[in-house]
């Protein structure tokens, strides 16, 4: 257990939408909760699976609110959620993470989502209606929005919504989205792969737009190993201790053969939960967390798919 996970009482379940149940967690006490940046998630420790992260859908400071929806396939953290959470049963919770990071701009925002994606789209938009920036939503669901969340995306002045129903229509045009997005504009998406690849394809020519995703999963590995997969040495800096890591090997799986259990979650570099600091060496960066900025930055890595450059020492604060 780390210092930023407590105890949260599960105070509400309902069903949201087919698949989806809406969860209100809050503390035993009624006691205010961590405040949550726009966007933000929290983890939640799911016994027998390990930690998931789940956006949270509203801002009320004594209740964390989230959105679950059964996934299949899965790696069994909803199921065990949808058959066995009921309310009144206590859960570990982490304190929330921003993983859209802040807002970078103070022009027209453009939210992109789809389907159970919306969820931290819920308090972006929220955010920016409030700072007074022009914002407008498209929100690609079976069933027309998937019944999700009506009230929260009902269209306000200078806030339309735009719902396409994925069983019978079209998604959303990212291209022509990209093309008339007018200079200055901060993009958010959050969806499936699909979505997310046409969403970095599509904005990619636009350098005067700010664009942020946050992904279910992580790609496909590509089947060419990269080109910095070379051996790197690893000092922890807490216990001294030293050693290599082979070319090809992964750094997650020789910390753990040395005795070393960094928390993690996906694995696959989206969530963050194994963000570690780096006080030395030189950082070569698989994740789909950090921003290209936090990447240069060069004093923070996820464990669990980045590695050291070639020849480098890593020096870890483990």
């Amino acid at each position: 257990m780390t210092a930023d996970r407590f105890l949260l009482r599960i105070t509400r379940i309902a069903p949201l939408a087919e698949g989806v149940l809406a969860i209100t967690l809050a503390a035993p006490d009624g006691a205010p909760l961590p405040a949550a940046a726009p966007g933000a998630h929290v983890e939640i420790e799911i016994p027998g699976v390990g930690l998931r992260p789940y956006s949270l859908t509203g801002d009320d400071p004594r209740r964390y609110e989230i959105a679950v929806a059964l996934a299949a396939p899965g790696r069994g953290g909803s199921r065990r959620i949808h058959d066995g959470w009921r309310v009144g049963d206590e859960v570990r919770v982490s304190a929330p993470r921003d993983g859209f990071g802040p807002a970078r701009a103070n022009g027209p925002a453009l939210l992109i989502a789809g389907g159970i994606g919306i969820t931290p789209m819920l308090t972006i938009r929220r955010a920016l209606i409030a700072a007074g920036r022009p914002v407008t939503l498209h929100h690609a669901a079976r069933g027309a929005g998937g019944g999700l969340f009506p009230e929260a995306l009902r269209a306000a002045p200078g806030a339309p919504v735009w719902h396409y129903d994925t069983a019978c229509g079209p998604r959303p045009d990212l291209a022509a989205l990209a093309c008339s997005a007018p200079a200055g504009t901060e993009v958010w998406c959050c969806g499936p792969a699909r979505m997310i690849d046409a969403a970095l394809a599509a904005f990619a020519a636009r350098p005067d737009v700010v664009l942020h995703v946050e992904r279910f999963t992580a790609p496909a590995a590509p089947e060419t190993p990269p080109a910095d997969a070379g051996a790197f040495t690893v000092a922890l800096a807490r216990s001294g201790h030293r050693f290599t890591v082979a070319p090809h090997e992964p750094l997650l799986e020789r910390l753990r053969a040395e005795g070393v259990l960094p928390e993690t979650s996906c694995e696959g570099g989206v969530c963050g939960t194994c963000l570690t600091r780096v006080l030395g060496g030189a950082i070569a960066h698989h994740d789909y967390y950090l921003s290209a900025a936090e990447q240069a930055a060069g004093d923070r890595m996820l464990v669990c798919v980045s590695r050291g450059q070639p020849g480098t020492t890593l020096v870890l604060d483990l």
